[in-house]
């Protein structure tokens, strides 16, 4: 703005002097437009003089103040990786590449959200993770280890789906990118921190946070075979409902993990519920295979909340050292457990008292600080979690009636055995009328969960004083504008990805066959679809083999009625153990206007198979 104001007196200037020397004005016109070209010099001089030449953009862009010594933006990062690695002496190449950062920035650790971090980490027995699994410092992203995301100014950048013309940048609304792209973990291998499970209960008080399901796409042969139960049950229960004597730790996580930090959180928030979900399969009679160890694979499991954290990136964009004196900033004052749950972040630092806290810290050239100034946990990570859940469409028929499901046993481990896993015992359960009449539907429940879980304190920078001047920092946007996500990819399974035909992008929906990694438990995984699709895709990211017994689609015809049509590629058209195999790198794209009539769209898309990893296959 400065440089446009003198800019603006020159060319007035200029224009001045060739009229009088061309004769153009007289000496009367001349006094004329001098006095009203010096009043216009004066505001200018004020303008220069007063306002300060900064430049404040949207949240995620960099904003360039103090006569170009540094930018700065607010970065909003989802899933364990980039939580845990902000807390890393050296943070992981990949999360730095995700965020367009070459040299390893400083952090600000003298503050409450910094620790808060630093507890979840060693509490939760984190602090090993990214020593097993090093990212290797000059090399890309491996396509099958982490995958990241970025979302900025509508255009979306990820590491694992690759666009029609072959590149991997496409046009993404932001509210899409939170919906389709992120892949909300909360749990990923050898990352738990909540390994722990909490017995089903049947009470009133719990009823409109249930969901009972039916497993979707087994049909009865499979299901005879494999001896598996036939329904899904999903509670979220409130945490002091929870008798701390009843949580069982699930150590086969414990191996890493530990228990810690959860059951803290646990007896400081009694009344937040939405956090934790767990997850019980269950059988209308009794089966003998519940007895079998082999079985007992997800017969129990959890949905939990996602982290996410929000920093305060600086950049010194000079050629010299430069000087942060000090920072102004309001505080939400919280202990490190506790949670708050949060619809708008700008409403919990209302009123609250402006604090000023001598820094002194000097960056280097081209180097960045980064203050982090949140840390919680996506609620919106259940609704991922849930997505090929099918409601029971007559929850009365289990109305007085006794339903058999795995429950969680308190009990000594056993010393022979100690890495057993969790003991699991077969209990009957009745379902009471009262108790089904008060069922939520899935989206009535999903909405009633927080959208974000605060975890301990979180700051909200106002100014920062720098080599003895003064700027005024932007709050972020509660909903930020940009979003970065890092996550764990290893693991096992193929994914599976629909092309949406009104969005112009593929949709990773993550992992398909989930521990069917051995030809015996081969088994039929349906996904409903709520958007247009006319591509889908199988990709093999992993050191394995998928075995792909057949892919069909179910759509409505031009009556609305349900129809069921397979693919008609060699060895897919039908489950008769004829596999189309595919190893790490390859995949399998189908256009399904080749599959379905005119008029005709997808509603689910059901893959038959298993896979066999690498190293079984070897032995």
């Amino acid at each position: 703005m400065k440089i446009a104001t003198f800019l603006l007196l020159v060319l007035i200037a200029t224009v001045l002097f060739w009229l009088k020397s061309r004769g153009r004005i007289n000496d009367q016109n001349l006094d004329s437009l001098s006095t009203i070209f010096g009043i216009v010099a004066s505001i200018a001089a004020i303008v220069v003089l007063v306002v300060p030449d900064s430049q404040v953009e949207s949240d995620g862009k960099f904003g360039s103040t103090l006569q170009q010594k540094i930018s700065f933006r607010h970065l909003t990062a989802f899933n364990e990786y980039p939580t845990l690695a902000i807390s890393e002496l050296n943070i992981p190449r990949p999360y730095l590449d995700s965020i367009n950062i070459s040299n390893n920035p400083i952090i600000y650790t003298s503050n409450p959200v910094f620790k808060s971090i630093e507890t979840f980490k060693s509490e939760t027995g984190s602090q090993e993770i990214f020593s097993r699994y090093p990212a290797e410092e000059n090399l890309p992203i491996d396509f099958g280890t982490l995958n990241y995301g970025t979302n900025v100014d509508g255009v979306t950048e990820t590491s694992n789906t690759v666009m029609d013309d072959g590149g991997r940048n496409f046009q993404q609304a932001r509210e899409d990118f939170e919906v389709d792209t992120i892949q909300y973990k909360g749990k990923a291998q050898e990352f738990n921190y909540a390994p722990i499970y909490a017995p089903f209960k049947a009470t009133l008080g719990n009823a409109p946070w249930t969901l009972i399901g039916e497993l979707d796409g087994l049909d009865s042969n499979v299901r005879r075979d494999i001896n598996v139960p036939v329904g899904l049950i999903v509670q979220f229960p409130k945490f002091g409902d929870l008798d701390t004597d009843s949580l069982v730790s699930d150590r086969s996580y414990l191996y890493y993990n530990s228990d810690e930090w959860i059951r803290k959180v646990i007896s400081q928030n009694s009344e937040i519920r939405g956090f934790l979900g767990f997850l019980y399969r269950y059988s209308p009679q009794y089966n003998e295979s519940f007895d079998d160890g082999s079985c007992f694979i997800d017969l129990i499991d959890i949905s939990p909340a996602s982290p996410y954290v929000r920093i305060f990136d600086i950049e010194n964009i000079t050629d010299v050292p430069i000087t942060i004196e000090s920072l102004s900033y309001t505080i939400l004052d919280r202990q490190e457990h506790e949670i708050t749950a949060l619809e708008n972040r700008n409403d919990i630092f209302k009123e609250l008292p402006i604090q000023d806290e001598l820094i002194n810290v000097i960056i280097p050239p081209r180097q960045h600080f980064l203050i982090p100034i949140e840390f919680g946990f996506e609620g919106k990570a259940h609704g991922q979690e849930l997505q090929n859940l099918r409601v029971i469409s007559n929850p009365s028929l289990l109305a007085g009636s006794k339903i058999f499901l795995i429950q969680p046993e308190n009990q000594a481990p056993d010393p022979n055995n100690p890495d057993r896993g969790t003991p699991l015992i077969v209990d009957s359960v009745e379902i009471p009328s009262s108790f089904v009449s008060r069922l939520s539907s899935k989206d009535s429940l999903l909405d009633s969960i927080p959208n974000r879980f605060l975890m301990g304190s979180a700051i909200d920078i106002k100014a920062l004083n720098i080599d003895a001047k003064s700027i005024e920092i932007p709050s972020p946007e509660n909903e930020p504008l940009s979003y970065y996500t890092v996550s764990f990819g290893y693991g096992s399974c193929p994914y599976l990805l629909i092309y949406d035909s009104e969005k112009n992008y593929w949709v990773d929906l993550g992992n398909i066959l989930s521990d069917i990694s051995e030809q015996d438990l081969q088994a039929t995984e349906t996904h409903d679809i709520d958007r247009r699709v006319s591509k889908i895709r199988l990709e093999e990211r992993e050191e394995e083999v998928s075995y792909i017994d057949s892919i069909s689609i179910v759509y409505l015809d031009s009556h609305g009625d349900e129809q069921e049509v397979f693919s008609s590629i060699s060895n897919l058209a039908a489950n008769d153990m004829k596999y189309l195999t595919l190893k790490k790198g390859e995949s399998l794209e189908i256009d399904l206007q080749d599959m379905l009539p005119e008029h005709s769209w997808a509603k689910k898309i059901r893959v038959n198979g298993y896979y066999q990893i690498i190293d079984s296959l070897e032995g």
